[in-house]
Parts: structure tokens; C-alpha cells; sequence
């Protein structure tokens, strides 16, 4: 820092292009001189034709604007890398939090270094938080490594929070119209999606996925016969976009959840009994929308049923009353979510028995609090019938495997454990062969219970004796890659109150009734809706990314302006398990880990605008704040 503060730079102001809507008018600045209208692509999906069709033929068109904030991760750990170069064997490593040790290997052994991907190791300890932001290979790593061997020491670099809040990879940034067509009797006929995605100033490592890969569940839960979207991804002068927790998918779920609610307004419907008779049947699963998702398994009227009954609907006429004596208004905001989840590429494990009698357990899934040491520790106990203390379990070094992938979309549990499912299950196979020529009998007659071998004679043996007497350790590797994807499901109800005064919201109640399939550990999927709803909430209320508009200078560099959630700003949640076991992966798993986020931004917009709508409000600010609500009820 002290040399980069003597270093003096002549520089060159050029034209910034802050907003995506902007960026594509006639005449705005460009941000690469090849890119006249700063549009990095054009994507689109669904039948344009059937869609226009059904448009003209509807009873009712519901058209809906909603731009979608630009959002900072902010891990509780900043990024930090140490690099080093060992000179005798010709060999990088790098010790970085990070979701994917081989994903980086790759492209900054190949693609920066110009080395073999065995020249370069990668460590990946206990990561302290990501959320997608640190699934990024990132331009420090190369230059780290360069200077480790350029100097020959280790090189250790850290960054400050507000280094963090500016450079590292952001969230969202999107702009979407949809278009939501009815028939006379409410049903939906077509959804349109016209979308603008930010992109920043240069590409990250999945910026082009981040906001097509999920748009194509739009259509919710419901039965949508005809569908078309289309987006446009936007550079501008502004920090890089990676995924961030939902990765597009909050955006889909927020677009149709607050269509349904504005269109059930505009026709004079409930809006629950709107949602009931487009949702989709458990007799109708398996079912594709026409953007080509295909629903397997769920109950998403049994679901919406019960978080209505948890939520006592029946009784927020009185609580609204109560808020008014006193003040407030109060709000019931409504989302039914779904989401694709482990979609695609396979996952790597390994189980053993070394020399010490202790069972290893290793894993290409990647945590960065999510609790896999738990989990996959209590897996393989499970299966092999001893205690958790008797497993030990690693993971997050490239060196573990030829191959593997890592942590991101809700894939770990499904993805990642089934890997250790087929592992340990191999291992337990060749456990048993070993211990019966130790106690002479057949494997299928061995009897294993508790970590001790017994025969059908009474002779026993341990693990640690079994070790003990095999010459070389026993293992066994598997490599899964899951069929299709899963899609975890819910239904999240919020309420919020509304000082009348000074526009302050508050979060009152917030129930969730969510379906990830088979539940590994209730207390890890239980924390994990409620960060992502926090997460949420912290984006609807009070989270935003801002850039002087002419300049290009970040104006939220420190928490002081880039606010987020504390623990006094959330009310305690009501999370209540309904899995419907998928059969895709052979332990029904759908995966937890985003649907907090995805129902959340929906579930609080919604809440908000009920609140609002006697002063006429159709659309909510994101994120919501104080001022925003204020000025809403005030200057209109």
C-alpha cells in the first residue's frame, strides 16, 4: 500500500455509462469501442409466435416494469490468497476462499501462468462465507503467483472491506418487463419477458450464465402454455457481475409472483385463489414449461395450503387493524418460489481406511459455511454404522482429486453426497471382503455393527485391527454426475408494517413452508433459509450498489453507506419442512440452499405494496427504504 500511494498516475478521464438502460441509448459512451450499443449478446427462448398468439386472444394483459438492484456479497471473510513457488519441484501453490480449487487451477495454470494444470495446487480451506462472489477466478491470483516466484517468498495479500465493496464481483443489476396474459376466468394464457442484465465493465468467469441460465423459471409454479423471453446483456463502467445466492433465479420469481399479484388487482381476484387455479397439480408432475424446466416432483398446493394455515390469513384483517390504531400499515405479501438446482457436471469423492483405523472421507464440494463436514461425516457414519467422531473428512485442495468441481447452485447435498453415498458404500464392500478373510468366512456372512467385524463363529474385529492388518489402506473413488436437475420448491408469506410518519418498514412475521427434497440435517437447512431470507430482505430494504452517475466513482465504499441487515432488523421465522423426495438423485435431495433469497425478494415486494395500495402504489423501490416508502405516501 505504501508503494502503490508513491506511485503517481497521469490519468485520463473518459466518458462513465453507470445505468444498463442507459448504456444502450443512442449515443451513450461506450465501454469497448467495438461494442457500439455496449451489447456484450442477445438471448432468447420460447415460441414468439404461440406467445404473440395468445397475447391477442387475452381477456386481460398485465404489464409489469422492475429494475432489480446491484448488490455486494460482502463475505464475513475479505478475499485474501497467499502464493508460493517451490523452485526445487517446479510447483505453484495457492491457499485462497474460494468454491472451485479446480476451476481456478485450470484457467490460471493454462490460461495466465502458461503451465501444466499439475504445476499448480490449490487450497481452499474453510471458506468464511462466498454466496457465489468467491466462485469467481479472480486477476489477483495470476499476479500473486507471478510475484511468489519473481521474488522467491510466499506472497500474502489481503483486501480491505472497501476493496472488497469495490472490486469484488457484484449481484443482480437487471431490468425486466413482463407481460402476463388472462382469460376471461383468470387463467394464464402467456408470459413475455423482455430483460436488460448488467454485465460491468468486464467479464467475470460466469457473467453471460449468471442471468439466462435461471430466467427460464419464470414461470413459477404454474401452468403457462405458452412462453417467450428475451434479454440483453450490458456492459457499462461498473465492477464485474458474477452469480450471487439464486443466480437469476430471485429475479424470475420476483417478475411472475408480483405479475400475479398486480393482475389479480387490476381483474378484482384474490390473489391466492388467482394462484390456486394456475397452479400446477401434483397428477400433472412431471411437467416441462415451455422454456424447457421440467418440474419432477412436489406438492405446490399442499405447500401454498399450509403456509396459508401457519400464516392464519383468516386473522391479518385484525392484525392490520391493530397496526393502523397504531400507527402503521401493514402489509401480506405472498410467493410461491421454484428453482432449478444441481444442474449438471458431476462431483468427485473418496472413502478409505488408512493405516490409523479412522475412516477418511474426501469430497470435491467445496464449504463455505454450509456445514459439509457435518453432513457428509453423518452420511458416511450412517452407512457405515459407527459413530461421526470415527470420520474423518477433507476437502477444498486439488490435489484430492484428477478432477472435481466444487460448491454453487444448491448442488452439494444432491450432487456431492451422492458421490460420498457410492463411496462409502463401495468402501463398506471391500471393508466387509477384508475383515471376512481376516475372521475366515465370507463377506456376506460377516456381520458389521458399531465399527467392530463379527463371524458367525463370535470372533470379532475392528476397524483399527483391520487397519492394522491389510497391507495396503483400503479405498474407494466415485465420480457422480446426477441425471437431471432438481427443482426445491415453497411458499414464503411475509408481513410488514409501515411507520406512517417516517416511511420506516418492518418485518413482522415471515413464514416459510419449503420442499428441498430429503433432509440431511434439519438444523443446516433450517439456517440456511434463514440467511437467504435475510439476505433478501437485506436487497428489498436496504441493500444497494451506487456509482456517481457522471464520474463512475462507487459512492458506497464502506458500510456506513452500503447498509445491511443486522440481527435487530429480522423478525425469528417460522421454516417448516414439507419435502416431496426427488428420485433423481439417489438420496431424494433437492437441495436448501437459495430458496431463502428467491422467496424472499418476491414474498417482501408483495407485502410492501399491499401495505401501500391505498395510496395507489403499483410499484415498489428496490431496495425499499425509509425515504423511498416516505415519499411514496407523500409526494405520490
Amino acid at each position: 500500500m505504501d508503494a502503490a500511494e508513491a506511485v503517481t498516475i497521469d490519468w485520463a478521464s473518459l466518458p462513465a455509462i453507470i445505468g444498463i438502460e442507459e448504456a444502450i441509448a443512442a449515443g451513450a459512451p461506450r465501454v469497448w469501442n467495438d461494442l457500439p450499443d455496449n451489447a456484450c449478446f442477445h438471448w432468447s427462448a420460447g415460441n414468439d409466435a404461440a406467445t404473440k398468439r395468445a397475447f391477442a386472444a387475452a381477456a386481460h394483459v398485465t404489464v409489469l416494469k422492475i429494475p432489480v438492484s446491484r448488490v455486494s456479497a460482502n463475505a464475513m471473510e475479505p478475499r485474501a490468497t497467499i502464493a508460493a513457488y517451490d523452485t526445487a519441484a517446479d510447483r505453484f501453490t495457492l491457499t485462497t476462499g474460494l468454491q472451485s480449487p479446480w476451476q481456478v487451477r485450470k484457467i490460471v495454470s493454462e490460461q495466465v501462468l502458461g503451465i501444466a494444470p499439475e504445476k499448480l495446487r490449490v487450497i481452499s480451506p474453510d471458506v468464511g462465507g462466498s454466496f457465489g462472489m468467491k466462485g469467481q477466478t479472480y486477476p489477483e491470483y495470476g499476479a500473486l503467483l507471478y510475484a511468489a516466484k519473481m521474488l522467491g517468498r510466499p506472497v500474502k495479500w489481503t483486501t480491505t472491506r472497501s476493496e472488497s465493496l469495490l472490486t469484488d464481483d457484484h449481484g443482480r443489476d437487471v431490468v425486466m418487463t413482463g407481460s402476463l396474459a388472462l382469460d376471461a376466468e383468470g387463467h394464464i394464457l402467456a408470459i413475455r419477458v423482455e430483460g436488460l442484465t448488467a454485465l460491468g465493465a468486464y467479464l467475470s468467469t460466469r457473467g453471460t450464465n449468471t442471468a439466462v441460465a435461471n430466467i427460464l423459471g419464470v414461470a413459477g409454479v404454474y401452468r403457462v402454455p405458452a412462453m417467450f423471453a428475451r434479454l440483453v446483456g450490458v456492459h457499462t463502467n461498473t465492477g464485474s457481475i458474477s452469480p450471487y445466492r439464486g443466480a437469476g433465479r430471485p429475479e424470475a420469481s420476483l417478475l411472475i409472483e408480483r405479475l400475479i399479484d398486480v393482475a389479480a388487482i387490476e381483474t378484482g381476484r384474490d390473489p391466492v385463489e388467482l394462484r390456486l387455479a394456475n397452479t400446477l397439480t401434483s397428477n400433472e408432475l412431471p411437467y416441462e414449461n415451455p422454456l424447457g424446466f421440467v418440474y419432477d416432483s412436489g406438492d405446490f398446493h399442499g405447500t401454498l395450503a399450509r403456509a396459508l394455515q401457519i400464516a392464519d390469513r383468516d386473522g391479518f384483517a385484525k392484525r392490520r387493524a391493530a397496526s393502523e390504531t397504531a400507527g402503521r400499515l401493514r402489509g401480506f405479501g405472498l410467493a410461491n418460489v421454484i428453482a432449478r438446482a444441481m444442474d449438471g457436471r458431476f462431483e468427485s469423492a473418496r472413502a478409505s481406511l488408512p493405516p490409523d483405523g479412522q475412516i477418511a472421507v474426501a469430497a470435491g464440494s467445496v464449504s463455505h459455511g454450509q456445514g459439509h463436514a457435518t453432513i457428509f461425516s453423518d452420511l458416511a457414519a450412517s452407512i457405515l454404522d459407527v459413530a461421526r467422531e470415527e470420520i474423518a473428512y477433507e476437502t477444498g485442495d486439488s490435489d484430492l482429486f484428477e478432477k472435481a468441481v466444487g460448491t454453487f447452485g444448491s448442488r452439494t447435498a444432491g450432487i456431492g453426497g451422492a458421490a460420498i453415498d457410492q463411496a462409502v458404500r463401495t468402501l463398506r464392500e471391500k471393508l466387509l471382503g477384508a475383515a471376512g478373510k481376516q475372521l475366515n468366512c465370507g463377506p456376506g456372512d460377516v456381520v458389521f455393527s458399531g465399527g467392530v467385524f463379527t463371524s458367525p463363529q463370535g470372533s470379532s474385529l475392528s476397524l483399527a485391527a483391520l487397519a492394522a492388518r491389510t497391507d495396503a489402506p483400503l479405498s474407494a473413488e466415485a465420480v457422480y454426475t446426477p441425471d437431471a436437475p432438481t427443482f426445491p420448491n415453497g411458499c414464503h408469506i411475509c408481513e410488514v408494517e409501515i411507520d406512517r410518519l417516517t416511511g420506516v418498514p418492518t418485518i413482522a412475521r415471515y413464514i416459510v413452508v419449503e420442499d428441498v427434497g430429503t433432509v440431511l440435517n434439519h438444523m443446516i437447512v433450517d439456517g440456511q433459509i434463514h440467511g437467504g431470507v435475510a439476505q433478501g430482505a437485506g436487497q428489498a430494504l436496504w441493500e444497494r450498489v451506487v456509482y456517481e452517475a457522471e464520474s463512475g466513482q462507487m459512492l458506497t465504499g464502506a458500510f456506513t453507506d452500503y447498509v445491511m441487515p443486522r440481527a435487530d432488523d429480522l423478525p425469528f421465522f417460522d421454516v417448516e419442512s414439507r419435502p416431496c423426495p426427488t428420485a433423481v438423485n439417489p438420496l431424494g435431495v433437492k437441495g436448501g440452499g437459495e430458496g431463502g433469497t428467491i422467496g424472499a425478494l418476491p414474498a417482501l415486494q408483495n407485502a410492501i405494496a399491499d401495505a401501500l395500495r391505498p395510496f395507489g402504489v403499483r410499484d415498489v423501490p428496490m431496495p425499499a427504504t425509509a425515504e423511498a416508502l416516505w415519499r411514496l405516501m407523500n409526494d405520490g
